[in-house]
């Protein structure tokens, strides 16, 4: 009896260190970049006032402008996941420590993919729009750079941790290296390469938004442009449509997902 009740102690005792690491973090975390976090429960009247005010009603303006750029929207999050898709797939095979012809060459394109992937997408709109100006491009470029680092990574962890065993016997039975890649590996690899283009299509729904706010294009182009005029009502609206698109294709590609990993 004497070993449960000390193993419920030590689980006591370790939860209790947690929630005091915790603690210990925010509060150094708060006090370090000197704000408060209970600031937003004091003014909550002030923004809760606002948004009732301002933004409610809702107003849906369906005119032919907001539909197109709706629609560009979903276009530049297709294409640049398409496009990042197809250059992805070749450097994977490149960067993939399984099948790379250069240990070297496979470090560096995951370091060149790591840094595409850690800069924030609306990090590089930033850039390229400073660069070349306001544009659908600007919004096109910005997600395929961090597409780009984001499949590339993606598809050599999936290659990496393709079955020993597939690889195995494909040397066994004597196959070349491309035979090895097209007949065993890559039957194998497909389906987590879909569903990982899927969640980035995903992903660069959500991102095209905000890339157009600040010059990148589409709808998020048109929701910034009602909030500078103070049109917050048609600015809700916008809103809305942009959460419903997002859910909607979460949905959609969730299922999809499910059905190809099965």
């Amino acid at each position: 009896m004497k070993e449960p009740k000390l193993k419920s102690l030590c689980r006591k005792f370790k939860k209790r260190i947690v929630l005091l690491a915790v603690i210990v973090i925010v509060g150094g975390a708060t006090w370090f970049a000197r704000f408060n976090p209970l600031a937003i429960f004091f003014e909550m009247d002030t923004f809760i006032s606002f948004f009732i005010k301002d933004f409610f009603p809702p107003q849906f303006v369906f005119q032919a402008e907001n539909i197109r750029a709706l629609f560009v929207t979903v276009a530049m999050a297709f294409a640049a996941s398409m496009t990042a898709f197809l250059i992805a797939g070749f450097l994977s095979f490149l960067g993939s420590d399984t099948t790379s012809p250069s240990l070297i060459l496979a470090r560096g394109i995951r370091a060149v993919a790591s840094v595409f992937r850690n800069v924030p997408t609306l990090v590089w709109a930033f850039i390229l729009f400073m660069s070349f100006g306001i544009g659908e491009t600007i919004g096109f470029l910005a997600l395929l750079i961090s597409s780009l680092g984001f499949l590339t990574r993606a598809f050599i962890e999936t290659l990496d941790a393709a079955a020993p065993e597939i690889r195995e016997a494909a040397v066994a039975t004597g196959a070349t290296y491309w035979k090895r890649v097209f007949c065993f590996i890559l039957p194998d690899i497909i389906p987590g390469y879909i569903s990982w283009l899927l969640y980035n299509v995903e992903l660069n729904i959500r991102s095209s938004s905000i890339v157009g706010m600040v010059g990148g294009g589409g709808i998020g182009l048109v929701l910034f442009s009602y909030i500078k005029m103070y049109r917050y009502g048609k600015a809700a609206g916008i809103i809305i449509q942009i959460a419903l698109l997002v859910i909607a294709f979460e949905c959609v590609t969730k299922n999809i997902r499910k059905r190809i990993l099965s």
